[in-house]
């Protein structure tokens, strides 16, 4: 390991100790009692409050009330970083109430020249795909923060003009397509619900409903996602069909090799029908076989549906 890198090391072995022996500095890193002690004075010069304590059990102690050490990135991890903040771009709505081109100004700011010129290139070079986000999730960061102290609460969710309260405790937050997704347990009908966040309009208090752990929820939740009532199918693509599946997925599907190509198998609850028919007819004639006849049945109504409505424009 270069001295550089060690120091760095040594620097988050030590942020949140308030003392150390130079022999613990020997023995995690391998080092020598000399090297160890040059290394304690380069670590003081970069601004570690680190003094000796004389006597028979002397040490080294670092001041409690210390400023954390300044961090030092590698180029790599810069340009790792740089990368990050130009994805979430992507979500202009996000749960940390900042815009980012705001933040990515003031990351600039601390970069030499050199290193901001090569940033800007690498702007210019990446092209991430990006979808626009056309509603406001007025609740995200409520919902987060609820979700991460593991909170219930009362909702009133919106959805085709229909307005309805749920009693419903977040457990996991997701962002796909533009969109920001919410997993929530709903205590009265006892089951799990993906809830659209932009479709929230108002969040109260929940004191009726004991709390749950968020492994508690996620291990009910991989339990029981497939009810009895759903509609198990096997769909056979082929290397288009694959990359289709690969940009857009969801749980109850999975892709695996077969000996007809590729096969997509999963199921779809009863109400799905519409989803699950639009999802598939966008294959096209990347469907090599579909091994359901409730699925095959669907996917005719929707053509069927579609092809009269465009017959209204003729």
């Amino acid at each position: 390991m270069k001295k550089t890198e060690r120091i760095y090391e040594m620097l988050y072995f030590l942020n949140d100790k308030q003392s150390f022996q130079l022999y613990d500095l020997m023995k995690k890193f391998d080092i020598s009692k000399s090297t160890a002690l040059r290394d304690i004075e380069t670590m003081e010069e970069m601004g570690m409050p680190i003094y000796s304590k004389f006597g028979r059990n002397g040490c080294y102690e670092i001041l409690k009330n210390r400023l954390l050490s300044p961090i030092h990135f590698q180029l790599e991890e810069l340009q790792a970083l740089y990368f990050s903040m130009l994805s979430l771009k992507a979500y202009e709505n996000s749960p940390f109430q900042l815009s980012m081109e705001q933040l990515q100004q003031k990351f600039q700011r601390c970069l030499s020249p050199s290193i901001l010129s090569q940033f800007q290139k690498m702007e210019q070079v990446f092209q991430l795909d990006k979808k626009d986000q056309n509603q406001n999730c007025s609740f995200l960061q409520d919902i987060i923060k609820l979700a991460m102290e593991e909170v219930p609460c009362c909702v009133l969710y919106t959805k085709k003009d229909e307005q309805q309260i749920y009693r419903v405790q977040f457990f996991q937050i997701m962002a796909s397509f533009g969109q920001w997704y919410g997993l929530g347990y709903m205590f009265e009908k006892r089951e799990v619900k993906t809830f659209r966040l932009d479709r929230i309009k108002k969040i109260d208090g929940n004191t009726l409903d004991t709390p749950m752990k968020i492994e508690t929820l996620k291990e009910w939740n991989e339990k029981t996602q497939k009810k009895e009532s759903a509609h198990d199918f096997r769909v056979f693509v082929n290397e288009k069909g694959a990359d289709l599946f690969r940009k857009e997925q969801y749980p109850s599907m999975k892709l695996e090799d077969s000996q007809e190509g590729y096969c997509i198998h999963g199921y779809f609850h009863p109400g799905e029908e519409d989803f699950i028919a639009q999802y598939f007819i966008k294959f096209g004639d990347s469907i090599n076989k579909i091994e359901s006849e409730y699925l095959i049945h669907t996917i005719h109504a929707k053509i069927n549906n579609l092809q009269l409505w465009f017959k209204n424009f003729s």
